[in-house]
């Protein structure tokens, strides 16, 4: 089996990031690996099983290593990323978005039979277009998730749809879907200002879902629930969800450092980038909103003022608070900075992206590094990348 502390160099030969045009992806190996141990030690004290998210990193070689150490399954956002996955082999995924159309059903039934999938149901009229479908197609026993809305207040039954009467009439009617259990995703815990506010967003998922699971078990009977944004699993140390599917915990961004639920050291990914243009105290560098994306936050939050954190030395943990990466256009960045600098036409910078999710998405590739931050181990291909069906 493939050790994952041990890569293969890139090309046979030892080679740095200076070898390789900006902007690019740098992942420190160390970082990640721990980064996945840790999470994945925080499902087995709780006797949770981890099915880590896929579309943050949208990579085999990343599914594959979370696998390795441990995982039980992956979550998917797409019907494309789980026709990846399922080609890849790994055979336990929930499609955790609602797929809607037939176009997309058919091409679920193409995978169905390949491996254990589960789909979520958003609502009632969701649940019957499902079932109709695959009465047709003689399909039968298709294990769903119903979707909860705990507060990100975008998809799911919310409290008031009273959800304990609702689910069992949902699967009294649809004969041919299977009910699996319930499924949040506390997203609004990105909107936090502070750990002790992700821990009370965690804390009354937590109530609230198991409350409602348990109402499901005694009318239903077999259920489970399913839970796990990033935030709060890196800050709650127990929880009884049987299944958590958080995704940015690979790589954690400038998002986490901003709220508080990661530290520096934990950040696996940055964007290396090069100076095209100093004048006086503003500098340009060469990675836009093509590169970095335009969030501030994540959601549409906006608890970021900047679009990411300026580090000026390759490989240092050390962010220039004095450099402002105020402004982006498709291919420039704009630092603004109030200090002295010795900065020149050609330096490379680095930067923690505000959502590391979004960056990985904008590339075809990324390259692992060695602990010096310096020496290039691996290049990735994003094999997900741009899958958005």
């Amino acid at each position: 089996m493939l050790n994952y502390n041990v890569l293969f160099l890139l090309g046979g030969d030892m080679k740095n990031i200076f070898n390789i045009p900006t902007p690019f992806i740098k992942v420190n190996n160390k970082k990640l690996y721990q980064n996945i141990k840790k999470i994945q030690m925080v499902a087995q004290k709780n006797n949770s099983k981890l099915y880590p998210h896929f579309k943050t990193h949208k990579s085999l070689f990343i599914a594959d290593r979370q696998i390795f150490d441990g995982a039980e399954g992956i979550t998917s956002a797409k019907i494309s990323e789980a026709e990846i996955l399922v080609e890849k082999g790994i055979s336990n995924i929930i499609i955790a978005y609602p797929i809607v159309s037939k176009f997309k059903m058919n091409r679920f039934l193409n995978i169905y039979e390949k491996a254990d999938i589960s789909l979520i149901i958003d609502s009632f009229r969701h649940a019957e277009l499902l079932n109709s479908f695959f009465i047709k197609r003689g399909v039968s026993d298709v294990n769903c998730f119903v979707k909860i809305d705990t507060g990100l207040n975008r998809l799911g039954f919310t409290l008031k749809e009273k959800p304990e009467i609702q689910i069992p009439k949902i699967f009294q009617k649809c004969k041919n879907l299977n009910f699996k259990g319930i499924l949040s995703h506390a997203g609004h815990s990105y909107s936090a200002t502070n750990i002790e506010c992700v821990k009370k967003i965690g804390i009354d998922e937590e109530k609230y879902m198991n409350l409602l699971n348990e109402s499901l078990k005694k009318s239903i009977g077999n259920s489970i629930y399913s839970t796990g944004a990033t935030p709060v699993v890196s800050v709650l140390e127990d929880f009884k969800a049987e299944i958590i599917r958080p995704g940015n915990y690979v790589f954690y961004d400038n998002t986490a450092l901003s709220i508080g639920y990661a530290d520096i050291n934990e950040c696996a990914l940055r964007v290396v980038s090069q100076v095209i243009s100093v004048r006086g105290n503003k500098i340009v560098i060469d990675a836009g909103s093509k590169t970095l994306g335009l969030d501030k936050g994540v959601h549409s939050s906006n608890i970021i003022k900047d679009y990411g954190a300026i580090i000026r030395d390759i490989g240092s943990n050390n962010i220039e608070k004095d450099f402002v990466l105020s402004r982006l256009s498709e291919e420039h960045g704009i630092i603004e900075t109030s200090i002295k600098n010795n900065v020149k036409i050609g330096d490379y910078i680095e930067i923690i992206p505000n959502h590391s999710c979004y960056v990985m998405n904008l590339f075809d590739d990324f390259y692992i590094v060695d602990n010096d931050e310096i020496t290039v181990i691996d290049k990735i291909k994003v094999d997900a990348r741009g899958k958005v069906e």
